[in-house]
C-alpha cells in the first residue's frame, strides 16, 4: 500500500491548484453567494421588503461569483503557479476564426431559444428576476447586470479550468472535466437546460481551444442567455 507522502509527492502541482481549488470555490458559490443566503443575512423583514429586493439578490450572486470564480482563480493561478491572465484565455486570440463562428453557430440557436422558451420551466425560470419584464430599460439593465455573470462563469469554466488543465491532460481531457463540472452546476435548473449545458461545455471549450479566448464563448453564452430572457418574456402567459 502507498504511503500518503509518496502519493502526494507524485500529484501534479497544477492539477491539484486547479481542481481541488475549484470544487473548493463551487462550494463556497453554492452556499454564500446564493440569493436566499443574502436575503436571509441582509435583507429586511419580508412585510418590509420593496420588490427591487428581488432584483438586489442577484446583484449579490453576481458579484460574489466574480469574487470566487475569477479574483481567487486568477490570483491563485498566478501566486503557485506563476500562470498569466493571458495564459488562461485573457485575451483576442484568434479574432477572424472567433468571429466567424459566432456568426455561424448564433443564428442557428435562436430558433432553439424560441422553442426553449414555450417551454413553461423555463418562462417560471427566467429572466431569474421578472422585473427585468417591467420595461424596455429594466430589461437592458439586467441584461447589463448579467455580463459580469457571463464573464465570471466563462473564465472560471473556460480560462481557469479549462486551459489550467489542457498543458497537463491534454485538450479532450480537459474540455470532459469542465463540461462535466459546469453541467453539475446546473442542478435544479429545467431538464433541458442540464441537458443543454452538456453541449454547451463541450462546445465553448473546443471554441476556447481553437481561439486561445474565452472572449467568444462568453459573446456566445451571453448571446443565449439574452435570447433566452427575451423570448421566454414575449412568450409568457
Amino acid at each position: 500500500m502507498r504511503k500518503f507522502k509518496d502519493i502526494l509527492q507524485s500529484a501534479d502541482r497544477r492539477i491539484i491548484v486547479v481542481l481541488i481549488g475549484a470544487t473548493f470555490v463551487m462550494a463556497l458559490y453554492l452556499y454564500q453567494a446564493h440569493p436566499t443566503f443574502f436575503l436571509k443575512r441582509f435583507a429586511p423583514p419580508v412585510e418590509q421588503r420593496s420588490e427591487w429586493w428581488d432584483w438586489y439578490k442577484y446583484l449579490w450572486e453576481f458579484g460574489v461569483m466574480f469574487l470566487l470564480w475569477v479574483v481567487v482563480p486568477m490570483v491563485a493561478m498566478r501566486k503557485l503557479l506563476g500562470c498569466s491572465p493571458r495564459n488562461q484565455g485573457i485575451r483576442l486570440g484568434d479574432w477572424r476564426f472567433g468571429l466567424k463562428a459566432l456568426a455561424v453557430v448564433t443564428p442557428l440557436l435562436i430558433p432553439v431559444f424560441w422553442l426553449n422558451a414555450l417551454n413553461p420551466q423555463f418562462q417560471a425560470e427566467y429572466p431569474l428576476t421578472k422585473l427585468a419584464g417591467l420595461s424596455v430599460g429594466t430589461f437592458v439593465l439586467w441584461e447589463l447586470c448579467r455580463v459580469v455573470y457571463y464573464v465570471a462563469w466563462e473564465y472560471f469554466f473556460r480560462g481557469y479550468m479549462l486551459f489550467g488543465l489542457e498543458r497537463r491532460l491534454g485538450a479532450f481531457t480537459a474540455i470532459a472535466i469542465q463540461t462535466m463540472a459546469s453541467t453539475i452546476i446546473h442542478i435544479g435548473k429545467p431538464e433541458g437546460e442540464m441537458l443543454a449545458a452538456i453541449v454547451a461545455g463541450v462546445l465553448f471549450g473546443v471554441l476556447a481551444i481553437r481561439t486561445r479566448s474565452i472572449l467568444y464563448p462568453f459573446i456566445l453564452h451571453w448571446f443565449a442567455g439574452f435570447f433566452t430572457d427575451l423570448f421566454c418574456l414575449l412568450n409568457a402567459p
